[in-house]
């Protein structure tokens, strides 16, 4: 047999794997870092809306709270005024000129104390008049304009806000703080302090420019206003405009503008006071906010989308480069990539890279050892027909021993054409026939030359075995053995229990494989009456390097 290195041709035994028929959705690196950013950017979007709208809300909230507290402050203001109007008249009632009568005295002490603020008119229990400020003493109007107050103060006999009404003697619209004055349990007087709605304007101020305070008296007629008060004074307040209840509310203003209005009823008088801002600055807020969160939102997908597309440009790239490589792989030499800021794509193209160059060596090897096992198959087949037998007696030993050829091949495909396990060898060869055939030695790695030829050297032992030696019966046993000293590999093969053994008068194809198969091995062929032995040295160059320290052995059975 030739000493070059023969080795066998792999068989493919795994079949190919059927292409899946399952379709899936494929989406490109640019697509998918894209959803990625917006997946992203949705969580923050949600919180941001949150904030925005706990913001505006909040800020609303607090619009609503300082419209509800001017309405107040206002009703408020409303109250002590009445009670200082109404604390000045029982003080001008305990007067003796009112006791005595002494209605031109009473006109100068009423005159004198009420300056140019107010008038002041008295009037009987029947509604005629008996001082009146306003005009010169006695030409004062014979009866009251006022006799709803009247009627109402002399029933209740407490302290009454009129509504508004159009005085006699002013000409214009009035209303009237009245007291009833009590003499023996009985209403003799009613004493009102006459005022104008321009009275009631001091208190209707405030900071904001575009807020309009409102009063309006229990018939809902405007009694005074911030804004436009010449314009709207002494008109009915439309049903639009109205609001019965206190609290905050959106309405119309006189004016027909959509406002959000707060209302508050002052005690004393029952009238209301009412604030409003016009609707679009109590909802700029929550337009603020949908327009910042729209242009939050807008700004964050761009963001996203440009990242994710630079993103995407960055990494796409390079896959692309590498995916032509791939596409070349084995068919041309794959151009060099430059490298890539990303880790993962660069060991990708190394590790094409490395098979690339790992699929070209593997080529050159098979290529180079497919003309070697050729020559063994060759050779195999010419030393089998050797001699006087016919082709048909030799086909089945033809097959066996290409068999095992193909069974070294397997196992140099499996160690990519690096060197194999000793015992792998000795059990792929051995395993048919169970505990019958015990291995025992150390694990060595030979080299890859060497697989086939060692394969060959066990076939034929296995099968000179079954047909003459220990295999050949049922109590037949057989030892495999190895050991590794300092310079040589050592391999025995002895059978037991097996019939006696002589030694050929012919030597065959068999004994000059087991002589001839090792290069610079030295076989030693026994045939001795307990049974046929073989022991084949070699020297430790054929282990590969890492190998060739001596380790435990170990035994097993088949």
């Amino acid at each position: 047999m030739s000493s070059d290195e023969p080795m066998g041709l792999a068989s493919a035994r795994q079949p190919l794997m059927p292409r899946s028929r399952v379709r899936f959705s494929s989406y490109s690196v640019r697509t998918l870092l894209i959803i990625f950013g917006a997946a992203i950017t949705a969580p923050l979007l949600v919180l941001l809306s949150v904030l925005l709208y706990w913001s505006a809300s909040a800020e609303r909230d607090r619009l609503e709270g300082r419209l509800r507290q001017v309405a107040g402050e206002l009703a408020d203001d409303l109250d002590r005024d009445v009670d200082r109007s109404i604390a000045l008249l029982q003080t001008l009632a305990t007067s003796p000129l009112v006791t005595s009568e002494d209605w031109v005295g009473f006109y100068q002490q009423a005159k004198a104390a009420l300056g140019d603020r107010a008038y002041l008119v008295l009037v009987d229990a029947n509604g005629r008049q008996l001082v009146n400020t306003f005009v010169p003493y006695g030409q004062e109007p014979t009866f009251t304009g006022d006799f709803d107050t009247l009627r109402t103060v002399t029933v209740s006999r407490r302290p009454i806000v009129s509504n508004l009404f159009v005085s006699l003697v002013v000409k214009k619209p009035v209303f009237n703080i009245s007291i009833p004055v009590v003499r023996n349990d009985e209403v003799r007087y009613v004493m009102s302090l006459g005022l104008t709605p321009e009275d009631l304007l001091r208190i209707l101020t405030v900071k904001e420019a575009d807020w309009v305070l409102s009063v309006w008296d229990r018939n809902d007629v405007i009694v005074a206003r911030s804004r436009k008060h010449e314009q709207f004074v002494g008109q009915a307040l439309p049903a639009r405009s109205q609001q019965a209840s206190a609290g905050v509310a959106n309405s119309i203003s006189l004016e027909g503008d959509p406002v959000r209005r707060a209302v508050a009823i002052a005690r004393l008088s029952g009238w209301r006071l009412s604030v409003s801002v016009p609707r679009a600055s109590a909802e700029e807020p929550l337009k603020s906010t949908l327009w910042l969160l729209s242009v939050a939102t807008v700004t964050c997908l761009l963001v996203a989308g440009a990242l994710g597309y630079l993103a995407a440009r960055i990494v796409a790239k390079p896959l692309v480069s590498a995916a032509a490589a791939a596409r070349a792989f084995g068919v041309a030499e794959p151009a060099r990539l430059p490298p890539s800021i990303v880790r993962e794509v660069n060991d990708l193209v190394a590790a094409l890279t490395e098979a690339g160059a790992r699929q070209r060596l593997l080529s050159g090897e098979l290529a180079h050892r497919c003309k070697n096992i050729l020559a063994v198959v060759q050779t195999v087949v010419m030393r089998s027909l050797a001699g006087e037998r016919f082709a048909a007696d030799a086909g089945p030993e033809i097959s066996r021993r290409l068999q095992s050829l193909a069974r070294a091949n397997d196992l140099l495909l499996a160690r990519e054409w690096r060197g194999a396990s000793l015992r792998d060898i000795a059990q792929s060869e051995l395993e048919a026939f169970g505990d019958r055939v015990v291995i025992t030695g150390p694990d060595v790695i030979v080299r890859p030359n060497l697989i086939q030829p060692l394969m060959l050297v066990i076939h034929e032992l296995a099968t000179n075995a079954s047909k003459y030696g220990g295999l050949s019966n049922p109590r037949g046993r057989i030892a495999l053995t190895w050991q590794v000293t300092a310079s040589t590999l050592t391999i025995e093969w002895t059978e037991r229990h097996g019939p006696a053994v002589q030694q050929p008068s012919k030597e065959g194809f068999g004994s000059r494989v087991l002589k001839q198969a090792i290069p610079d091995g030295q076989a030693t062929l026994s045939f001795r009456e307990g049974g046929f032995a073989y022991r084949l040295e070699m020297p430790l160059t054929q282990l590969e390097p890492e190998e060739r320290g001596v380790r435990s052995g170990r035994a097993s059975s088949l």
